[in-house]
């Protein structure tokens, strides 16, 4: 959790990648009456001995686009008019789609490592454990035969 203290859209995230993901990160984001467009940059970890001012300096070409371009343009021609002088790999699309990595056996996984005394407490005060996913919202509900199992590798009846 970081605290939202911009005032764009842009702004917390970009705060949100330096405080949470310590990730260098420019967004920069337009939207009109009938679409949403964003240019993302992210410092990656590698050798930069080489090119001390890469950052810098594509954050200040990335800078210089405008709102029609990235509501109207392809990416290929976004990215060669902002970056025609660097060197640009582009990767193939990717549909978006939303996923989420939660399972139930995660989720078990989570109870494992606060271990088992803390599971049994949780279930002699409630009768069961009920987990949330604050991503997806899926609910996951363990009775005491699920850690049992957990714990022993045994399902007791």
């Amino acid at each position: 959790m970081v605290p939202r203290e911009e005032e764009s859209l842009a702004g917390c995230l970009e705060e949100y990648f330096e405080r949470s993901e310590q990730i260098p990160t420019s967004f920069f984001l337009f939207a009109d009456e009938n679409c949403s467009a964003g240019l993302m940059l992210q410092k990656l970890p590698g050798d930069t001995e080489q090119d001390s001012d890469l950052w810098d300096r594509l954050n200040h070409l990335a800078s210089t686009v405008e709102a029609e371009e990235l509501l109207t343009l392809d990416s290929e021609t976004v990215l060669h008019r902002l970056f025609n002088e660097e060197t640009v790999r582009l990767f193939d699309a990717e549909p978006v789609a939303f996923r989420c990595s939660c399972s139930r056996e995660r989720t078990l996984g989570a109870l494992e490592s606060i271990g088992k005394e803390e599971c049994y407490s949780i279930l002699d005060e409630q009768g069961s454990i009920e987990m949330d996913c604050q991503f997806c919202h899926q609910h996951y509900r363990f009775d005491r035969n699920d850690i049992d199992h957990l714990f022993t590798g045994h399902t007791l009846h």
